[in-house]
C-alpha cells in the first residue's frame, strides 16, 4: 500500500502546524506516533487504504529509516517528485 506525493505534502503540513519550532528536530517515527498511528486507530486500517481505501498504482517505491528527520525526507521527495 502506498500514499500519493500530495497526501505526503499533507502529512508534512500538518506536522509542521503541530510540531511548529521543533519540526526540524522530529523524525518519520514522531510523525508516525502523532499523526498517522491515530488516524489508522480511529479507522481501523493502515494509513495508505484509509487515504486510499481502493489502493493506489504506484510509480515509485520510496524507502525510510524511522529515525532520519522528516522534513529532509520531505525535502528529498519534493526535490525528486519536481525533478522527474
Amino acid at each position: 500500500w502506498a500514499i500519493s506525493y500530495e497526501t505526503l505534502m499533507m502529512v508534512n503540513d500538518q506536522a509542521m502546524e503541530l510540531f511548529m519550532e521543533d519540526f526540524e528536530d522530529k523524525t518519520m517515527r514522531d510523525v508516525n506516533e502523532q499523526i498517522i498511528i491515530p488516524v489508522c486507530q480511529k479507522k481501523k486500517k493502515s494509513y495508505a487504504l484509509s487515504t486510499n481505501p481502493c489502493g493506489l498504482k504506484i510509480d515509485i517505491f520510496v524507502s525510510h529509516s524511522w529515525d532520519a528527520p522528516f522534513g529532509a525526507f520531505v525535502d528529498c521527495i519534493k526535490q525528486a517528485y519536481l525533478n522527474k
